[in-house]
């Protein structure tokens, strides 16, 4: 009896009865840029889950905005302005207030409606009791402490008049507050000026400086951080009416 057995190579050909085995080619590993593909495309995955969690999270920064309509004169209370979280672009972030107390005390310049953003320039710190007086005048630079000073600083308001053996310099205004410092150029000299607006506590002093801003020349000292204190007048020497 002749027996056929079955050699290493009969590949697939059931045995004692058995299934085929089929042999298949291992797979192989994914290519080094197939792994760095798969990277990116989970990093920009992960990028944009994170941009919707934090749009859906919503803003992380309040804001000061007006809590009733406001109108130029008021001061601002605790009860006057609220946060509120708010999404902004830089310039706005900037010149905006992201807390309660730097705005209390400070006094509104420009009307603001309900829900408005309080930004610079909306307010001005004048440091002045309420019930007192604005007053506009117009002087140079070198006698404004060559013109640095800052709305919400104090100083003392000076005038001179009279020339040469008959000028006095009086003290007009003490230690008042500085509402704003604008600076205007003329055209054909090309020299600048300076228009400086101050509180006065009474109509009294609002006329003193009035009348010095007409007819004498205005100096102005830096007060902020200072007592305050009487001055009296300085006159020339030769001054007539001192040696009487």
């Amino acid at each position: 009896m002749t027996h056929v057995g079955s050699s290493a190579n009969d590949v697939g050909t059931p045995t004692s009865g058995g299934p085929a085995r089929t042999l298949r080619p291992r797979r192989g590993l994914p290519s080094g840029r197939a792994v760095v593909g798969g990277f990116l495309v989970a990093l920009a995955a992960v990028g944009v889950f994170a941009a919707y969690t934090s749009a859906a999270a919503g803003p992380q920064t309040s804001y000061a905005v007006a809590a009733r309509d406001l109108a130029p004169g008021d001061r601002i209370d605790a009860g006057a302005v609220r946060l509120v979280p708010l999404h902004l672009p830089d310039e706005q972030r900037r010149r905006s207030y992201d807390a309660v107390e730097p705005l209390l005390q400070t006094t509104v310049v420009e009307p603001l409606l309900t829900g408005e953003l309080l930004q610079e320039g909306s307010v001005v710190a004048t440091g002045a009791s309420s019930g007192t007086r604005t007053v506009s005048f117009a002087v140079e630079p070198a006698r404004a402490v060559n013109a640095t000073l800052k709305a919400g600083e104090r100083i003392d308001v000076f005038a001179t008049f009279g020339t040469g053996g008959e000028a006095c310099t009086h003290l007009v205004a003490g230690d008042v507050a500085v509402v704003a410092v604008d600076q205007t150029s003329a055209a054909l000299t090309g020299q600048g000026g300076l228009t400086v607006t101050v509180e006065v506590p009474t109509a009294d002093t609002g006329a003193a400086v009035a009348h010095a801003s007409t007819a004498g020349t205005m100096t102005l000292v830096r007060s902020t951080h200072a007592a305050p204190s009487d001055v009296p007048a300085v006159c020339t020497p030769n001054d007539p009416a001192r040696e009487q």
